[in-house]
């Protein structure tokens, strides 16, 4: 279990992708992140079971086509997770790695 969590969630510019919120409220943290994108989930009450699900935050995606086509490997979202008594968690995943690309996979 853990307590006193906070994620953050980074994302590339708006021109690249916008973001629509459908449950949750993050807080933004665009400001202190230049071309980013960036919201911060805190829980500082409840207590959180590190092997369950738990969905902090939902939303839908509005992603450039030339963000897409040009942009299929870069980190379409990075994170990193803290908790009380836990080692950071961090880690990032791509429109590929998420099945979103729309452009053939680079020949090897």
């Amino acid at each position: 279990m853990a307590r006193y969590l906070s994620a953050i969630l980074k994302m590339p510019p708006i021109a690249d992708v916008r973001i629509i919120s459908t449950r949750g409220h993050p807080i933004s943290l665009d400001t202190y992140y230049p071309r980013l994108q960036v919201r911060e989930y805190r829980d500082d009450v409840g207590v959180v079971h590190t092997r369950a699900a738990s969905s902090i935050w939902e939303c839908d995606f509005q992603i450039s086509q030339s963000f897409m086509t040009e942009h299929p490997d870069d980190p379409f979202m990075s994170w990193i997770v803290r908790a009380d008594e836990m080692e950071p968690r961090e880690g990032s995943v791509s429109l590929r790695d998420l099945g979103w690309d729309t452009v053939a996979p680079a020949a090897p």
